[in-house]
């Protein structure tokens, strides 16, 4: 019989169940159970590459001892990482001692001594697989078998895949019977439960059940990978509802910051500008019912006087930075007008070009501005038209500001070169000045102090100073 094909399927077995195992649970790694099978997949490429390195050895290749050295170690590797997979399998559901979650370490380090030490051996080799196969391998296949047995219901709900989990762990006790019957030696059970006894028995190799279990397992526990199709659908239920429960949320805070804005919010609908949403802040603003405005278009709500020019100027903001900020002047439903400033941006919503605008009454900071001016106004002219010089200077470096139209005729220096010159050019007195100045940095005021100032022609002027500290920009 052909040991060598036999060998190759037997090894292609089991490659192939590591292979697809992995390919199915690669992308659910976050996932305990899947990491659990991990260590099926590494079992499964293990062993399969012990089997094809025996198959080597079998054929009579170079460097055969080596090889056999290397393969017996791997084997050993792999009904460890079996033994893993049992355990944690067995573990998936509820808790275990610890001792038997350090079994598997404990059983490697036990048989790795004795690998060690038969290293040298002429039949060093024979004997460390044998003792892998009674100690890790007896052990990993019947617990792995316990555990998919046990533990099948508690994983898979669905029936179909729970029965084969079952099927799966009744071929690892086989595996596992056909495991411990190794090459015939001196000491009890291979004395008895042997390759050689075995075959005059059956009449058929021992490697050919070991094949077909593993061609058993294989099939079995690929059936069982539908489990993680189960999960991965779950968990894409879950994140569905996960983020459909985020969406609504989500809408929902918007929604409240919609409503609630002092700010007036209007969805529109580009090019005509067809009102879609409202808030109620934009309805009492322009004077309408939330219904009336909407079906409305911006053009109903801006002043006409200034319609073309704001959607030119929005459309070249938009187009430049992809956002819009300007004043304009809105129309109430009585007709009545106010100025407001706008901004927005455009936005997708469900695959539909919109425009998001909000609105902001500047009524009072136009009549704030437009107060400013006026005082501004009446100031420069009280301050143009005094019958007394007036100075604005800063006191540090005493460099003149601004001067009215007296000191020009008083001093004879023209505006431009009065703005810019430090007071001490001008003064006679100059410690004395530097002296005042800090008392009415102290104070605040000083009035009716007498000093000496100097025209720009030289002559001395006698000169009664009233000071005081103010903010100037």
């Amino acid at each position: 019989m052909n040991l060598n094909l036999i060998y190759l399927m037997y090894g292609l077995a089991y490659f192939t169940m590591g292979l697809a195992i992995w390919v199915k649970i690669r992308p659910l790694l976050d996932n305990r159970l899947a990491r659990v099978f991990m260590w099926l997949v590494t079992f499964g490429l293990l062993h399969a590459i012990h089997e094809w390195m025996e198959m080597f050895v079998i054929m009579g290749h170079a460097g055969g001892s080596d090889i056999l050295v290397v393969s017996t170690l791997i084997v050993a590797l792999s009904f460890a990482a079996l033994l893993q997979f049992g355990v944690e399998f067995m573990g998936f559901k509820k808790d275990l001692p610890r001792i038997i979650r350090f079994c598997p370490v404990i059983l490697l380090f036990l048989w790795f001594l004795f690998y060690l030490r038969n290293l040298t051996l002429e039949e060093g080799m024979m004997l460390a697989e044998i003792w892998s196969r009674y100690t890790l391998g007896f052990f990993s296949t019947f617990l792995t078998a316990y555990a998919l047995t046990s533990q099948r219901k508690e994983i898979a709900n669905n029936p179909i895949i729970a029965k084969s989990l079952l099927l799966a762990g009744i071929s690892f006790g086989f595996y596992g019977i056909f495991t411990i019957i190794v090459p015939e030696t001196d000491f009890f059970p291979a004395s008895v439960l042997n390759y050689p006894r075995f075959t005059n028995l059956v009449g058929i190799p021992i490697q050919i059940f070991r094949m077909l279990s593993s061609v058993a397992i294989t099939y079995f526990i690929l059936k069982s990978l539908d489990v993680f199709d189960v999960m991965e659908k779950r968990k894409l239920v879950d994140q569905m509802q996960e983020m459909t429960g985020d969406l609504e949320e989500s809408e929902e805070k918007y929604r409240t910051l919609f409503e609630l804005a002092g700010d007036a919010f209007l969805t529109v609908v580009p090019p005509q500008g067809e009102i879609v949403d409202t808030n109620e802040a934009a309805a009492q603003m322009l004077g309408y019912l939330k219904e009336e405005l909407r079906g409305l278009s911006s053009s109903d709500i801006i002043a006409p006087e200034v319609l073309g020019e704001t959607k030119r100027e929005w459309t070249k903001q938009v187009e430049e930075r992809g956002y819009f900020l300007l004043e304009t002047i809105w129309r109430r439903k009585d007709g009545s007008q106010f100025s407001v400033e706008i901004s927005g941006r455009p936005l997708e919503i469900r695959g539909q070009l919109l425009f998001q605008l909000i609105g902001r009454d500047i009524t009072e900071r136009r009549q704030a501005e437009e107060a400013l001016k006026d005082s501004e106004s009446k100031y420069r002219s009280l301050f143009e038209n005094a019958n007394d010089a007036i100075i604005i200077f800063e006191p540090e470096n005493e460099i003149i500001l601004e001067g009215n139209t007296k000191v020009n005729d008083i001093y004879g220096f023209s505006h431009d070169e009065f703005v810019g010159m430090s007071l001490k050019k001008i003064s006679k007195e100059v410690t004395t000045g530097e002296k005042r100045i800090r008392q009415v940095l102290r104070k605040g005021t000083i009035d009716n102090f007498k000093t000496v100032h100097i025209k720009k022609d030289g002559t001395p002027i006698n000169i009664l100073v009233n000071a005081s500290t103010i903010e100037y920009e």
